[in-house]
């Protein structure tokens, strides 16, 4: 699975994965527009109607930490909006594409204080995949760099 961080949540890119059998877990602007339970809906109001439960101990920034996960289904139905401009120095015009189904996953880290820390929502097209095993690959990544 290709964890991807920085908002690569390019909608050609995710579906040029896809259409190639590649698991992916991207990171998603909250302002993003995603189909929820039959509307559209901003992915950072998704994610503040979601119950969260408790996954595991972990440790972020070198001291222990509680990871708490939510997911729901999701719908990408937007058109691609390539960032690059025609041969008349015009921005090309947005592509439209097949709706793709997510998994939209957010996590929180507690600290003993119970100070949060909330990173930026995911989302994944290997919504067969355990929320376990994706959430794992997430703070895998999230703990292991490197403190500055």
């Amino acid at each position: 699975m290709h964890s991807v961080d920085r908002e690569a949540d390019s909608a050609t890119h995710m579906r040029q994965w896809s259409a190639h059998g590649q698991y992916w877990l991207v990171r998603v602007k909250a302002g993003s527009s995603v189909q929820f339970e039959g509307q559209s809906v901003r992915v950072g109001e998704v994610a503040q109607r979601l119950k969260f439960r408790k996954a595991w101990q972990v440790r972020y920034k070198g001291k222990p930490a509680t990871q708490w996960i939510a997911s729901a289904p999701v719908v990408l139905a937007r058109k691609a909006k390539p960032k690059r401009n025609d041969a008349e120095g015009k921005r090309v015009a947005p592509v439209p594409g097949d709706a793709l189904a997510l998994r939209l996953v957010v996590s929180c880290l507690l600290d003993a204080r119970a100070v949060a820390f909330r990173p930026p929502p995911r989302w994944t097209n290997a919504y067969k995949f355990p929320l376990a095993i994706i959430a794992g690959i997430w703070i895998r990544e999230l703990c292991s760099r490197r403190v500055r």
